[in-house]
């Protein structure tokens, strides 16, 4: 899915493409059933990696303040 959406994200400005994924994740943490289907889609590699003894089922990580405002946690925790 991520090679039908990237061409359009690549063409908005970075606030745009920014505001509007973060919206869209905030819509799948929001609506009952819609996070397993997003889950489903894009599931990071299954590899599980240990970081100061905590332990992460990926090593697929978020940069610091990319939801500043929290307006995507339920979406991001899929």
């Amino acid at each position: 899915m991520y090679r039908l959406i990237r061409p359009w994200l690549f063409r908005l400005d970075a606030e745009r493409a920014h505001g509007l994924t973060l919206q869209t994740i905030r819509l799948a943490g929001n609506l009952p059933g819609l996070s397993g289907f997003v889950r489903g889609w894009f599931n990071g590699p299954d590899r599980t990696v240990e970081v100061f003894g905590l332990k992460f089922n990926n090593p697929v990580g978020l940069a610091a303040g990319y939801d500043k405002d929290g307006l995507g946690w339920g979406g991001l925790g899929c």
